[in-house]
Parts: structure tokens; C-alpha cells; sequence
């Protein structure tokens, strides 16, 4: 069965079969394949009065030409879209973290003697399981003050490229250069 002028298919094998040409962008002469150029034009590329490209599908997926409902728009030959993209602190929307804090103070003893002495007070009564002493202060909504580095803003990572390809297997497009031409319905 001949295939259909300027059709392009998968194929498994790494090389292009008879008849067909590997879809990797190459210029041909208009004056050789005038039946091609008809159909694919300067979709592709070329300068349209002495040469025109082939589809360029090494390293890219394909996407329906045209829009669907709710999507981008896509014209046919348009190459768009990269493999990494490099994330900027001016993508990531402003957001405030909120931050509670007590009024309170206490008083600390140290020694230089550990013998027999304990690294927090126990229970006032009760002994295990007792009411433990409070270190903080009820009260309303006290104006805290603090130090710049205790509350600094750290912006992690940096700007440093990420994949943001698909999974996805190479294998080979090719296009058929001879075949039957195509009829417009």
C-alpha cells in the first residue's frame, strides 16, 4: 500500500525507509519535490522560491494544530515550548506567614557544679505527673520587637533550571516523499 504524499508516521527503526526522509528539519530544493512543497509550504521553514524544510520533530512531541476548547491556539510549523524552565522569587505569589509570641521573662541560675542538680525544676506537688511551673505570661497582644536575623527571609534553592519534560521515549518520525497526493475533501 502507498502511503499518502507528506504523511508522517512513527516508525521503530533508527533509520528512514525507502520512500520517506527522517523528519529532522532538512532543506529541499523546490524544483526537485514540487508535489511535497505544495503540501507543506514554508510551514516548516525554508525561503519558499528556491528551498523548503521538512517537520523538525528530534527532540519535540507533537500537539494538534488548531484550539480546543479552553486552550492555546496552535498553527501548523509553529515550534514552541522548552525542555527546563528556571524558577524567579517573581513567580511565586507575595504571601505572609503570621507570628504569635508572648511577653515573658525569667530568671536562670547556672552552676558549675551538675552534682545532684537537674536541668529544669520538677513538679511544685504531686511528684510524678505533678502541675508543672508556667514560664510565660498570660496576656493581651504584646509589641514584640525582635532581632532582623532571628526572622530573616531565607529563600531557598536558587535560580537553577528543572525539568519539566514528560516522560517520554525517542524514537524516529519519518515523512513520506513519494506516495499518493492527497485530495481535499
Amino acid at each position: 500500500m502507498d502511503p499518502y504524499l507528506g504523511c508522517v508516521i512513527i516508525f521503530g527503526g533508527n533509520f528512514a525507509m525507502r520512500g520517506f526522509a527522517t523528519c529532522s528539519g532538512q532543506l529541499l530544493a523546490i524544483q526537485q519535490n514540487t508535489a511535497l512543497f505544495s503540501l507543506l509550504g514554508t510551514f516548516y521553514g525554508g525561503n519558499g522560491t528556491s528551498n523548503f524544510a521538512l517537520p523538525d520533530l528530534r527532540g519535540r512531541t507533537v500537539v494538534g494544530q488548531g484550539q480546543g476548547p479552553g486552550l492555546s491556539d496552535y498553527v501548523v510549523g509553529e515550534v514552541i515550548g522548552q525542555e527546563t524552565v528556571t524558577l524567579l522569587s517573581s513567580n511565586i505569589p507575595i504571601h505572609n506567614h503570621q507570628l504569635q509570641a508572648f511577653n515573658g521573662s525569667t530568671t536562670a541560675t547556672a552552676t558549675s557544679s551538675p552534682a545532684n542538680a537537674l536541668l529544669a525544676e520538677g513538679p511544685k506537688s504531686g511528684g510524678l505527673g505533678g502541675k508543672a511551673p508556667n514560664y510565660y505570661i498570660n496576656g493581651g497582644a504584646p509589641n514584640v520587637t525582635m532581632n532582623p536575623q532571628a526572622i530573616g527571609l531565607n529563600v531557598g534553592g536558587g535560580p537553577i533550571p528543572f525539568s519539566i519534560m514528560q516522560p517520554y521515549l525517542g524514537i524516529t518520525h519519518l515523512i513520506a516523499m513519494n506516495g499518493i497526493f492527497p485530495a481535499r475533501n
